[in-house]
């Protein structure tokens, strides 16, 4: 068995113990090293923190792709009503009337 300190950080980011077999030990930790041959990428490459935006600006002007300037992303809806004009709520079986979303949508869980 293997004893370890962890934060709950939905609890009041508290700090527990587990206790775990060996062999659970040694699977969670192992999710933590990549496979030989990978690179961590999180500070490295294109989108390392250091110059991102001029090497964003290049990849931009290399692939021919529209500069965004410094406009804020826009969210879903103006994105839709952006694609869809002013058609975003209505009905598409009879064509009048809003549509409103009833209930929250639960989230897709995939296995």
């Amino acid at each position: 068995m293997v004893t370890f300190n962890w934060r709950d950080y939905s609890d009041g980011n508290k700090v527990k113990e587990m206790t775990v077999t060996a062999v659970e030990f040694i699977r969670r930790f192992m999710l933590h090293k990549l496979p030989s041959g990978f690179r961590k990428i999180r500070h490295y490459g294109i989108l390392a923190p250091r110059g991102k935006p001029a090497r964003i600006a290049l990849c931009k002007k290399l692939t021919n792709t529209a500069q965004s300037g410094s406009a804020k992303p826009s969210g879903t809806a103006a994105i839709l009503k952006r694609i869809l004009g002013d058609k975003l709520n209505i009905c598409p079986a009879c064509g009048a009337g809003h549509m409103t979303r009833a209930a929250p949508i639960p989230p897709i869980r995939t296995a």
